[in-house]
């Protein structure tokens, strides 16, 4: 258990340090804030199109398919997400302010925070099948994203220019090409496949840390009780929601593991960088990523405690 902890904390920390890197770089004047909006621009539009791809392109080929396990992710996420949108509009009245909240808490930061817990319980011999619902997740995550942020961040809902907008978003496209290349089979040359991998290593060290450039302590304050309703519905009400639900239906061992890392990590890196670029709340959405991990080392080592003394795993 005290190794769960252990791991849990051990992918919160980089974290934090790139966006004290940020803060840093900020307070030494060595980018202005009209700058820092032009490298997220960057990041958003160069290197998240390659992340993207790059995502289903590697782990879309050659894997073990768990047909149940990928039925259940997909059902649950896109449940999730119905009810957080029910809720938050309910409580929040902001179109950019409810783009940004839907995006904190249904969609999670599955790869970074959850893959190290799956193969710290596991075992990396069953990565295969946490790098599978990669391939399954992370897709429905940015696709139903973008079509969210879309819709709340482009202020009068219009259907032909949401469907244009959203035809010319990078992440969009890059995730299509990703799909289509393992549909059609395509196999870059290792060249271009380094180029790709080594593009998509950027973004997110580089989100972070343009993350610290903007981010400031004041501005925990002033987004008040949507963060509380961000950090809460991330870490506590979606993994109690969806995990109880599928220790209920059966699933045991390595695939509950999974689910575990799925549901319970902490806001999506990419979320900030999404709102910034598609004119929703990124005070909220950079706060809720910070926040939310933060305290995601102690929530995952409850969840991880609590399944495992039920004998779930």
């Amino acid at each position: 258990m005290l190794n769960s902890f252990v791991i849990a904390f051990e992918a919160v920390v980089p974290m934090f340090i790139l966006v004290g890197i940020g803060m840093l770089v900020r307070k030494s004047g060595l980018i202005t804030k009209d700058e820092n909006r032009k490298f997220n621009k960057i990041a958003f539009k160069v290197f998240f199109s390659a992340l993207m791809f790059n995502s289903i392109y590697s782990n879309g080929i050659d894997k073990a398919v768990n047909y149940r396990l990928m039925l259940y992710g997909i059902i649950a996420v896109l449940t999730v997400y119905i009810l957080t949108t029910i809720f938050v509009l309910r409580v929040e009245s902001s179109n950019p302010t409810r783009g940004s909240l839907i995006q904190a808490i249904y969609r999670s930061n599955f790869v970074i925070m959850g893959l190290p817990i799956v193969s710290s319980i596991s075992g990396a011999g069953e990565l295969a099948g946490a790098a599978l619902m990669i391939a399954v997740i992370i897709p429905i995550y940015n696709i139903v994203a973008i079509l969210t942020l879309e819709y709340y961040g482009g202020g009068k809902a219009n259907l032909k220019d949401m469907m244009i907008k959203l035809a010319k978003n990078p992440m969009l496209e890059g995730a299509l090409l990703g799909i289509l290349s393992v549909v059609l089979g395509i196999k870059l040359p290792i060249f271009l496949e380094k180029l790709v991998s080594d593009m998509a290593a950027v973004a997110t060290p580089l989100t972070l840390v343009i993350l610290g450039i903007s981010f400031e302590f004041s501005q925990i304050k002033e987004c008040g009780r949507n963060l509380i309703f961000a950090v809460v519905g991330r870490l506590i009400a979606v993994p109690a929601l969806a995990l109880t639900a599928a220790a209920l239906i059966g699933f045991r061992g390595a695939d509950f593991v999974t689910l575990i890392a799925i549901f319970a990590s902490p806001s999506a890196i990419a979320s900030y960088t999404m709102a910034e670029n598609m004119n929703c709340d990124g005070v909220l959405a950079g706060n809720s990523l910070i926040v939310s991990s933060l305290f995601s080392s102690i929530t995952m080592f409850f969840w991880i405690f609590l399944f495992k003394s039920l004998g779930i795993f």
